[in-house]
């Protein structure tokens, strides 16, 4: 005797759902955060930054 598939408890049919669903709430997140906090500024100085290779050879 064969299962058959319960459309009711089918988890593979709200995968596409909840990826829109994410997408929607992240690009939301991405667009509050650069209209509250547009003028950003660095407090670190860039003029001198660390050097990662050394000249010695």
């Amino acid at each position: 005797m064969a299962l058959r598939k319960n459309s009711k408890y089918d988890i593979k049919r709200k995968y596409f759902r909840v990826l829109q669903i994410s997408f929607v709430i992240s690009i939301s997140i991405l667009i509050l955060a650069f209209k509250f906090f547009p003028n950003y500024e660095n407090t670190t100085s860039d003029s001198n930054p660390p050097q990662v290779f050394s000249d010695s050879g």
